[in-house]
């Protein structure tokens, strides 16, 4: 992602500067095409001065980064466990414990689910920020994605204006719909980060391979006896970013001109760069929503 500035006073006027100013490494750089450009839309036909169309387009830039830095911690496990795989497949242990029994704990799997779970809650709270860009620091006071969302709720309920109120009901609604993964998640954080309940085990990061015969089973961290490690972190990633895709949009979207509305469908694939949300006239919007009751109800699951 690029941008291009005119030439300065005093320069050439053949001098044009491009300056990169995102790079996007997801599978169909999904986080470029469905966040920074998708907000940069709804910014581009939306009331705003030009002080604050930068400031919202600079705030969606940050948004976009924070879901990277998500993902790579996402991307640098899967890569880890996969080598670790393959060293337990060459050295497999033997399934009547004859010989030498090997396991490996791999601090670096730890490491990097607990740098996730950081970055979770940080591109959380960022998102807790959003109204800022409509509301002003003084109409928006809310720091934090606090008490698993509650916090914010509570803000968009008793403490809105009336300018903001519908769009306030709407992120209500976001939130809520998302609750259960939401408290799963930060709790997971909380546990991981801040030793509640004892923290998790770090011999849990374990993985090998039992040799039974012709067979290999490997064993890899498991979150849950039915769901990995790598399983829990791919889902919470997919839930953050259609969180953040629909919430920041929604903020956005509130300084919408009046013949304009913004039809938000059912949640895409994660690595789709087609996106659930589309800007089109209010009259159109109005017919949509008559029909559908405007509803999504697509949450990927967390378990614990």
């Amino acid at each position: 992602m690029a941008e291009e500035q005119a030439p300065g006073r005093g320069e050439s006027p053949n001098r044009w500067v491009s300056r990169q100013i995102f790079v996007d490494p997801t599978p169909n750089a999904v986080v470029q095409s469905r966040i920074s450009l998708k907000a940069a839309e709804v910014l581009q036909v939306g009331n705003w001065s030009e002080d604050e169309r930068h400031a919202a387009f600079n705030f969606s830039r940050l948004i976009a980064l924070k879901l990277v830095a998500v993902w790579h911690h996402v991307d640098r496990y899967r890569r880890r466990q996969d080598e670790l795989r393959e060293e337990a497949l060459r050295q497999p242990n033997d399934k009547d414990g004859t010989g030498t029994v090997r396991f490996v704990t791999a601090q670096d799997l730890y490491i990097e689910l607990d740098e996730f779970l950081v970055q979770v809650k940080s591109t959380l709270d960022y998102v807790a920020k959003a109204p800022v860009l409509v509301l002003g620091e003084r109409g928006w006071m809310v720091g934090s994605f606090g008490e698993h969302g509650k916090k914010l709720v509570r803000t968009l309920k008793q403490n809105t204006p009336g300018s903001f109120r519908k769009s306030a009901t709407v992120l209500v609604l976001i939130i809520e719909e998302n609750a259960p993964w939401l408290e799963s998640l930060i709790g997971a954080r909380d546990k991981v980060n801040h030793y509640l309940g004892g923290g998790l085990d770090p011999d849990l990061f374990t993985v090998s391979g039992i040799k039974d015969g012709e067979k290999i089973d490997i064993h890899v961290p498991m979150w849950s006896t039915e769901q990995s490690v790598l399983d829990m972190m791919d889902n919470g990633f997919e839930a953050v970013f259609h969180f953040v895709e629909r919430f920041l949009c929604s903020v956005l979207a509130s300084r919408l001109p009046a013949h304009l509305g913004m039809l938000t469908g059912p949640n895409i694939p994660l690595y789709d760069r087609a996106s659930p949300i589309t800007i089109l006239p209010t009259s159109a919007f109005n017919a949509w929503a008559e029909k559908t009751g405007g509803g999504w109800r697509d949450v990927p699951t967390i378990t614990r």
